[in-house]
């Protein structure tokens, strides 16, 4: 299944005119679909992640795994065998301290030297310490979110694998006949607006958040990339999969 390329600022099949996807210059109201009756959705601009809880951009992948499924993931910023040769090599330095470490505490009963065994026993008990969080923290580390977006069953679900696992754990779902849009957000879009330029030791950085009408929060946030050509390419694509509009606020041309 191909997908084209939309503009994001362009019309959008089974829209109506009101309906449209919305520039930034205009205001961040969307007209959804509704059986029942018209709704107004109002479509904050601030980013849905502070900035003390922002993730570091990374790159993410769409990835259809049939007709009706669409999977969208981080991709892991190095290949796998560096990180496990970094820990590999982090857990030899630490094995070679307490080593020394220890080696010292024996001089020291010894030389019945007191002063020595304790220096040497905090040089061997530090890193000791270290190695079994190093240890222990792979089991219960975290890793990226997945979204998967089902038509057939109208439902996205999120997922996250934990330690050495390789099967995602369920965190949430939400229907898919709640959604009313996928806002593209420059993270600083706010200040732009006013003709406030962030200081410039911000990056530049841009989140793609789907916009609910029945849900609280009213955003989730798919993804944060540095590069808002990757979300003006990636963004449409998503968005024709589950039939609704681009709201484009990336502040750039």
């Amino acid at each position: 299944m191909s997908y084209g390329t939309l503009s994001s600022l362009g019309s959008h099949p089974g829209f109506t005119p009101d309906e449209q996807a919305v520039s930034m210059a205009q205001p961040t109201l969307l007209r959804s679909k509704s059986e029942y009756q018209p709704n107004l959705v109002d479509i904050p601009v601030e980013p849905v992640l502070r900035a003390n809880e922002s993730q570091a951009p990374r790159q993410v992948r769409l990835e259809i795994l049939s007709d009706e499924v669409l999977s969208l993931f981080a991709v892991a910023s190095r290949p796998a065998w560096i990180s496990r040769l970094t820990y590999l090599c982090l857990i030899g330095c630490l094995f070679y301290m307490i080593y020394g470490g220890i080696q010292g505490m024996l001089l020291g009963l010894e030389r019945n030297k007191n002063s020595m065994v304790v220096m040497w026993g905090v040089f061997a008990g530090v890193p000791a310490l270290f190695l079994l969080g190093t240890l222990i923290y792979p089991f219960f580390k975290a890793g990226p979110m997945q979204y998967r977006f089902d038509r057939s069953a109208r439902l996205m679900t999120m997922q996250r694998c934990y330690g050495f696992s390789k099967t995602p754990r369920l965190l949430a779902t939400y229907s898919l006949d709640d959604v009313v849009a996928l806002q593209l957000l420059y993270r600083y879009f706010a200040a732009f607006q006013a003709g406030v330029h962030p200081p410039s030791e911000h990056k530049h950085s841009y989140e793609m958040n789907l916009v609910f009408r029945n849900t609280l929060p009213p955003r989730v946030n798919l993804a944060v990339h540095s590069d808002w050509k990757w979300m003006r390419q990636a963004g449409p694509r998503l968005a024709e999969f589950l039939d609704i509009p681009v709201i484009d606020q990336l502040c750039q041309t």
